[in-house]
């Protein structure tokens, strides 16, 4: 499956901070007991969409408070998932990390596995578009 592979990449970065992460129900990562990524996958004709949140600093208490959760969901919204619901944590809540020094890692497990030379790509930092 597309999605479990896209996680396992994400996933090969975040172990090189912490060996206990794993991969475990829809395609979520967690940290021992504690969610801190949660995806989401769309596909319509042939086109394939894969979305993930990591927490690696955020505040808990504002994503709590952001976050609506419908125990039901209205009767005209078109075959739902329903969310499940897990404890939460940030990625550097043992070992302080920034948020640039973990893209750099993800990117760079998403150019070995698959297989892509960094000339064939565009980093976008900050609003500015650098080709690499």
């Amino acid at each position: 499956e597309e999605a479990r592979g896209i996680t396992e990449i994400i996933l090969k970065g975040i172990k090189e901070f912490y060996k206990n992460c794993e991969v475990k129900e829809r395609n979520s990562i967690f940290l021992g007991e504690k969610k801190i990524l949660g995806s989401a996958i769309a596909q319509k004709n042939d086109k394939f969409f894969y979305h993930a949140s990591l927490l690696i600093n955020s505040n808990l208490k504002e994503l709590e408070k952001a976050i609506n959760w419908e125990e039901e969901y209205p009767e005209n919204t078109r075959s739902p998932i329903r969310s499940k619901r897990s404890k939460v944590t940030n990625l550097s809540s043992c070992t302080p990390l920034t948020i640039n020094k973990v893209k750099e890692i993800i990117l760079n497990n998403f150019l070995q596995s698959l297989k892509i030379k960094e000339n064939n790509i565009i980093k976008i930092y900050n609003k500015n578009i650098i080709k690499i």
